[in-house]
């Protein structure tokens, strides 16, 4: 896993261009999108320092050798429920 910092436009209709630079081989790719809540003004660039990066990719390199499964909305509710001493309503999301 990288890092990859790169430019996403959005059109009306939600649909999005990613623009991936050269480095990115063609094929699939599972990806984690995270969108800053500002839009670019359209003369910016866009630079990470490298700092920034290195810590980026640091914490993918982690997350993908100690890779945690997550969990269950079970066991959320059953952990709240002991921390809080109350039982919780829950719902399950269609």
């Amino acid at each position: 896993m990288k890092a990859i910092e790169t430019i996403m436009d959005v059109s009306e209709n939600g649909e999005y261009i990613l623009h991936f630079p050269g480095e990115v081989k063609p094929g699939r790719y599972k990806v984690v999108v995270v969108v800053e809540d500002d839009l670019l003004d359209d003369n910016l660039s866009l630079n990470l320092d490298q700092a920034f990066k290195s810590e980026i990719d640091r914490r993918l390199d982690e997350m993908k050798n100690n890779s945690h499964p997550g969990f269950t909305m079970r066991e959320v509710a059953q952990e709240l429920e002991k921390e809080l001493g109350k039982k919780l309503q829950t719902r399950t999301l269609s």
